[in-house]
Order: C-alpha cells, then structure tokens, then sequence
C-alpha cells in the first residue's frame, strides 16, 4: 500500500480500508459527504501522522483485518436457526477460527458463527440489544461494555447464562476468584496488562515495579495508557479504581501523557514515546529494544476478561459449540498462541508463580455499577 496517495484513493482501491480506518478512530469517514471531500485532500501518511499512528503497524493490523473480513466471508451460514456473536483478541482470532472450522467440519450444527476482533468493537451486537432484534444465542466478548451498559446489562442477566462451568484453580493461586456469583458471566481467558518501561527516559527515578510505584507521583506526564484499545483502557481504569480509589484514578491522570497503540511503544525508539507504557502483555514479549524493560506489576497484572455467556432457552442447541469454547483445544489457542491465560481446569499457562492478577471483582462489577462510572468519568471517559 502507497501511504503516500489519499486517503480516498486508497479506499477505492481497498473495499474494506474505509471500515478499517473508522474502527481506528477517523469516525469522519462515515459521513459520505466527508469522505468524497476530505478524503480526496489528505494523503494516508499524514491522516496517520495526525492520530498518532505508526504507518508500518498500521499496514500490518490492516492486513491482519483485511485477511479475517475475507474468512468472515467465507464462514457465515446465515440460514441458521441459532448465531454465536461477539469479539475476541485480535492476535488469537485466526487461530480459533481455523480452530472452529475444523470443529464443524462434517457435524451437523445449525449454528452462524460471527466473531470478530475486539479492536473493531461490538457495536453489532449491541445495536440488537438495543433496537430489540433476535439476539444471539452465545456471546463472547473482550472488555467490560456487556457491563457497563445498563439497560444491555439487565437485559443480559435476565436471560443469559455463564453455564455453570469450572474455572481452573490456579486463578485463585494468583489472586483471583473469576467465577461470577450472580451467575451471569463465564471468563473463558484473560488479557493482562503489564509495563513497558523506556530506561533511557526513567532518568534518575526508580524503576516501577508495581502499581503503586505507578500511582506514587513520580511519573507526572510520563505515562501512557492504551485508549485505543477500549476493553483494556476500561480494565485498567476500574481495576485502579476498585484497588485504589478514585485517588487512586486521579494519580493515573497525572501521570497521564498521551494514547499510543501498543505496539507503538514496542518500537519506542523510533518514537517520543514516554517512560511507561500500561500496555497487554502479548505486545509486551515483542520488546526488541535493550532499552526497554518488560514489568510485570508486583500486585498483578490488571486483567481485562473475555467474556462468554449463554441465552437459557437456547442451552441444548449451542451445548457443543459451548464445550468447544471451553475445551483443551480452545484453551491452548489462547495460553500458548496468544499469552492470554486460559481459565480452563488443567490448562498450564506457563506462567511464574509471582506472575499475580489484579481484578476489579464481582462485587464492584455487579453492585456498584453507577459509582464507578460516576466517579471515573470524573477524570477519563468510561
């Protein structure tokens, strides 16, 4: 792809380039007006430029996005009675995918698969809660907004189920009890959030090695926090929030110093990047510099959830889709492919034992909703 032609002409050449572009944050773009306009007087590098984007990552998530439209494609059955929706990691979506595939080869399951990735949201499935459509008979999603969501929320805990599936034990080693009390929600796996910490910007200031060194004020303007990446972003701000307070949310604003792509901060010394990057653990590992160290937190990684619950009335017809789901299989492709620890029972995710979690917990996500909303949007956006 010549970045250095427009916008416009680009999107002409590639079908799929405009959505893609959108679901990155140039919302413009939906507008036909703007895009027949504006569109035709900006060149790709400097639309990049403008949101802080690096060209080179951007070229490799938009083949990653434009190969999984084409499966999307290829995989729906749209004559079926019952439909799985919902987002998953980007960096596991093909495997599991190529995964599922094999799973219904040769079985006769009236099922339309539509997974997509987290990064381009679940604004689909959300728009069927709200505008009172057949809703899908199993969800997963990456991130909070199933929650988040009032009115989705109640809709979901009135008539979706988490199965009453196992969790493996060693969740609890770490720090963590993921099964949901209300019984709404299963955890199928886990994004954790660790730091990347540039050492030739950490000056004459220790090295952070928990969330509390984070949050003590010595690292004003020196933070980054992924906002792009909304399921994480929420993670971290409620998990900061349950553990430490809304004190806790305003120590992380002033630290706050811009909103970078993961993967940006990998390659870090090709950017002003800042000294800490909150950043997923998968990217994290790519590091490639000796000039940054990978941290992960002494309390524990902030952990966003990947989420699956089920429609009651819809149990025994999505039964081997849920036990795939929740499989040995499934369960590798995300420990081993993905470094998304995996919540099924005898799953080794290769992980040290003082690898902890930090999560916000059942109680603040189930019963005290509106404060933290209330209290959060004070400071960042949620």
């Amino acid at each position: 792809m010549d970045i250095n032609q427009t916008v416009y002409k680009l999107c002409t050449q590639n079908k799929d380039l405009r959505d893609f572009l959108i679901s990155k944050g140039f919302n413009n773009l939906s507008s036909d007006t703007m895009f027949n306009t504006m569109a035709k007087m900006i060149k790709l590098k400097d639309a990049l430029k403008l949101k802080n984007i690096d060209a080179e990552i951007f070229q490799e998530e938009y083949k990653s996005f434009s190969s999984k439209v084409i499966e999307n494609e290829n995989f729906e059955n749209k004559d079926s009675k019952y439909t799985i929706e919902g987002a998953v990691p980007c960096p596991i979506r093909v495997p599991l995918m190529e995964s599922l595939k094999d799973f219904s080869t040769g079985k006769d399951i009236d099922i339309d698969f539509d997974l997509r990735s987290a990064n381009l949201g679940m604004d689909f499935v959300f728009d069927k809660f709200k505008n009172k459509k057949k809703l899908p008979d199993l969800i997963t999603t990456a991130g909070f907004e199933l929650i988040l969501d009032d009115k989705i929320y109640e809709e979901v805990k009135k008539s979706y189920t988490d199965c009453n599936i196992p969790i493996n034990d060693d969740f609890i080693k770490r720090g963590v009890d993921l099964k949901d009390p209300e019984g709404i929600f299963h955890i199928l796996g886990i994004v954790p959030a660790v730091f990347i910490v540039n050492k030739e910007l950490l000056g004459s200031r220790k090295m952070p090695n928990s969330w509390e060194d984070l949050l003590s004020g010595e690292f004003e303007n020196s933070i980054t926090i992924p906002v792009a990446d909304l399921d994480m972003y929420n993670a971290i701000l409620i998990t900061i929030y349950a553990k430490f307070g809304l004190d806790g949310v305003k120590k992380l604003k002033d630290g706050f110093f811009s909103k970078l792509h993961p993967a940006q901060m990998v390659k870090a010394d090709r950017n002003n990047a800042a000294c800490i990057s909150i950043c997923p653990y998968f990217f994290a590992t790519m590091i490639s510099s000796d000039s940054l160290k990978l941290v992960w937190p002494k309390e524990g990684a902030v952990i966003s959830p990947i989420f699956m619950t089920a429609k009651k009335e819809s149990l025994k017809n999505v039964k081997d889709a849920i036990d795939y789901f929740t499989s040995k299989k499934v369960g590798q492709i995300f420990s081993f492919n993905g470094k998304f620890p995996s919540t099924v029972v005898g799953i080794d995710n290769n992980l040290s034992e003082d690898q902890k979690f930090l999560w916000a917990g059942w109680e603040m996500l189930n019963n005290k909703r509106e404060k933290l909303k209330s209290q959060i949007s004070q400071y960042f956006d949620l």
